[in-house]
């Protein structure tokens, strides 16, 4: 199912003319324009370690929210940070609103949620800010190699 390119949520609160969803990243809004519940929207995340220049990437629930120290212990780095826009669009060549899950697969490692795999279906992005895509956690997370941790809250 892809989903997407609707103007009617043009005049919803965290929509500009930039194409940024500022209150999207969240998961509330896109649940609620697509009529699912927010724990099916899922967020790719890339994270930086300052020391050594890698990245790792990280799929959530878009209701959660990363508990970076877990993170950091789960990948045994000491670390990271929340990689800037810019070395994201450079590292996966989309916006950040519209990093599809898929192009984690550029980082050293790759963690998913606990919470993200309970679910047979979720939404994620679809390569940008009006797109998105429903697919399996758990058939992703193969595709992808990422490893199953606790690390949202």
């Amino acid at each position: 199912m892809v989903v997407g390119n609707n103007p009617a949520v043009n005049d919803w609160p965290g929509y500009s003319e930039a194409g940024a969803w500022r209150e999207f990243v969240g998961g509330q809004l896109a649940a609620k324009a697509l009529g699912v519940a927010a724990e099916c929207i899922v967020k790719s995340l890339i994270l930086i370690s300052p020391k050594t220049g890698e990245y790792f990437g990280v799929v959530i629930s878009g209701v959660s929210r990363l508990n970076i120290k877990r993170a950091c212990s789960e990948l045994a780095v000491p670390k990271l940070k929340f990689a800037s826009a810019e070395q994201i669009k450079t590292l996966t060549g989309f916006r950040i609103g519209g990093v599809p899950a898929t192009s984690l697969r550029r980082c050293k490692e790759i963690l998913i949620d606990n919470k993200v795999l309970v679910r047979d279906t979720v939404i994620g992005a679809g390569g940008d800010e009006y797109c998105g895509m429903e697919f399996s956690p758990s058939e992703l997370a193969h595709a992808i190699g990422a490893k199953a941790v606790d690390i949202a809250e």
